[in-house]
């Protein structure tokens, strides 16, 4: 048994692996001190990167979601991979396979939770600087459908309006927002 706030858990087994997630079956004692069971979709650590032009635009994404079942505007974001020493190194990476820019200023955000209800995912929130277009891109392999930079008080008019709708994607351009508003 292992204490976990107001929580106990009292066991634990893996009902579902694949490359991609895992999710795990709790058997715990509930905070009203009732006996339950609780479901954890487990996943690795992500990054997010708002990247800003010199002209204060943000770069963006846009890609069909099947999950959502529709095209999706996003920022770059994507998983730590075995060859990433850590989650900038991760977020360089996914800047240059999605959109094909690299940035000379790097500043890391507070990290955030995808749904931390349901899903262990943390994800690392990066605002990248000072881009620069390499022209070489992964996007058709991640199924990005294009790249666009559009100023950022626009792109805040997009989450206001509902035009931007992945959660990720809002939490971190907000985080964005309000650190380069800061300087």
């Amino acid at each position: 048994m292992k204490k976990l706030g107001p929580w106990t858990r009292k066991g634990s087994r893996i009902v579902h692996e694949n490359p991609f997630f895992r999710v795990r079956e709790d058997d715990v004692i509930m905070p009203s001190g009732v006996n339950g069971t609780y479901w954890v979709v487990e996943k690795s650590v992500c990054v997010s990167v708002v990247a800003v032009d010199r002209q204060g635009c943000v770069v963006l994404i846009e890609l069909y979601r099947y999950t959502s079942e529709q095209n999706s505007i996003e920022i770059i974001s994507g998983g730590l991979e075995e060859a990433d020493a850590d989650p900038l190194s991760a977020a360089k990476r996914e800047l240059q396979e999605e959109a094909g820019f690299q940035a000379a200023h790097w500043h890391q955000l507070p990290s955030t939770y995808e749904s931390n209800g349901l899903i262990n995912r943390e994800v690392c929130n990066f605002v990248a600087e000072s881009l620069t277009e390499l022209g070489v891109n992964q996007q058709a392999e991640e199924g990005i459908q294009r790249v666009v930079r559009l100023p950022f008080s626009v792109v805040m008019g997009m989450v206001d309006t509902g035009k931007i709708v992945d959660g990720v994607s809002i939490t971190a351009i907000v985080l964005a927002e309000r650190f380069l508003a800061k300087r």
